[in-house]
């Protein structure tokens, strides 16, 4: 019986700190997957040169929906 309430209370815990149930990183933000086409994803590789493409989407998201 302990048991039990020590898993609900983890898992209320847990709820708690991710109300959303989603998968975050380790800043607390929501882990997102885009299938993007893959012309789209060369393109952006292309001008990321290496860097991080996940921020360059970021950037262009913001500033799309400012």
């Amino acid at each position: 019986m302990a048991r039990i309430q020590a898993l609900r209370a983890k898992r209320a815990r847990k709820s708690r700190q991710n109300p959303t149930g989603r998968k975050l990183d380790d800043q607390g933000r929501a882990i997102v997957s885009l299938r993007l086409p893959l012309d789209l994803l060369e393109r952006i590789d292309r001008r990321v040169k290496g860097g991080d493409r996940s921020a360059y989407l970021v950037r262009i998201l913001q500033r799309e929906f400012r």
